[in-house]
């Protein structure tokens, strides 16, 4: 999943780090041979790379990032739900990651530009920030979302 570079910052080594709009974050060496990225030296040229998009695999494997705390929960939303389509397109906000929470019945989800899959009783599923979700849901599904970010 493409996720665009918000900030950098150095780690104990002195390594830049690129901070993502997701809340993850990435190393960006510059070691000859291994990680020619000789930008992340000159602060211009980092500069110049925020915003720019690149590949997330934490984001494409539902992997919420570190630190994040529960701040909200939404719902449980109603058993009797009128639309197979319980939320059509969800969306979490800038700097919040997003647990649906399957109280009864099921549900599919598609992570736009991602992963898919299915969810019964118990089971969550992290959804990225700013990134559409198709969900669809049966007649008997009761649901709650968990609203996670820094605290």
């Amino acid at each position: 999943m493409k996720r665009s570079i918000a900030s950098f910052h150095q780690d104990e080594y002195g390594d830049w780090v690129a901070d993502f709009d997701c809340l993850h974050s990435q190393h960006m060496r510059h070691r000859p041979l291994l990680e020619n990225r000789p930008w992340v030296l000159d602060e211009t040229q980092r500069a110049a790379r925020v915003g720019t998009h690149v590949e997330c695999a934490a984001c494409d494997a539902g992997e919420m990032p570190d630190g994040l705390v529960r701040l909200d929960i939404l719902g449980p939303f109603p058993e009797e739900v009128e639309s197979p389509k319980l939320f059509a397109a969800w969306r979490a906000p800038a700097d919040r990651w997003d647990v649906l929470v399957v109280l009864a019945g099921s549900l599919r989800f598609e992570v736009e530009g991602s992963r898919s899959g299915s969810l019964q009783p118990r089971e969550r599923a992290p959804l990225p920030p700013l990134t559409s979700t198709l969900i669809e849901a049966d007649s008997e599904t009761a649901v709650q979302v968990e609203r996670w970010g820094r605290p």
